[in-house]
């Protein structure tokens, strides 16, 4: 019996240092996952000011077109002069082309919100197994947690990369019409 108690004693330690081994390393999961999640942020952020910038570029290619219509013909500059008489301002304002991907992209949801509830604390130190159980388990419900915000994140990278791939292609060809436009109005 003593035999067998022993042997029962060295399983049960072994199982207790499995499971503070996995309480530990899911600890650093968490860690990982957290700080992942930190810098899809960061990422998202960055993502977001160029989706910004690309409307301002489209601002931009506005007002040449505005100036070019002017430029090559007088149609095109009474035309100018009756809409910034008409609207009462600069009638770049008025235009519209492209820019339903950017104010998604501006607006897209910030999820920081998600990094605070999916970075579990580890709890304070409990004794027994049924602790230390219990400890992995609201750690992996964290890592569960951090994994819906990283694809949630993730997501809304990929939506916002795609519109600013679209944008930045429409905005390259009618760059390369204004170039033409200017050149054949400068004589050229």
């Amino acid at each position: 019996m003593a035999q067998l108690q022993h042997e029962l004693d060295e399983i049960q330690a072994r199982i207790d240092a499995s499971t503070t081994r996995m309480v530990r390393t899911a600890h650093e999961a968490s860690a990982c996952g957290a700080a992942t999640l930190c810098e899809l942020n960061q990422q998202g952020d960055v993502l977001r000011r160029v989706r910004a910038d690309q409307q301002v570029i489209e601002d931009n290619l506005a007002t040449s077109d505005r100036l070019l219509r002017g430029l090559e013909s007088w149609r095109g500059a009474a035309t100018n002069a009756f809409s910034s008489w008409w609207y009462g301002e600069d009638s770049t304002s008025s235009s519209g082309g492209g820019q339903d991907g950017a104010a998604q992209a501006i607006a897209a949801p910030d999820i920081r919100s998600s990094t605070t509830r999916a970075n579990v604390a580890p709890s304070s130190a409990t004794a027994g197994r049924d602790g230390s159980l219990s400890e992995l388990s609201s750690i992996v419900s964290g890592l569960c947690a951090q994994a819906n915000a990283m694809n949630a994140e993730i997501s809304t990278h990929s939506a916002t990369i795609d519109a600013a791939l679209m944008t930045a292609d429409a905005q390259s060809m009618h760059i390369q019409r204004n170039t033409q436009r200017t050149r054949v109005a400068g004589g050229r």
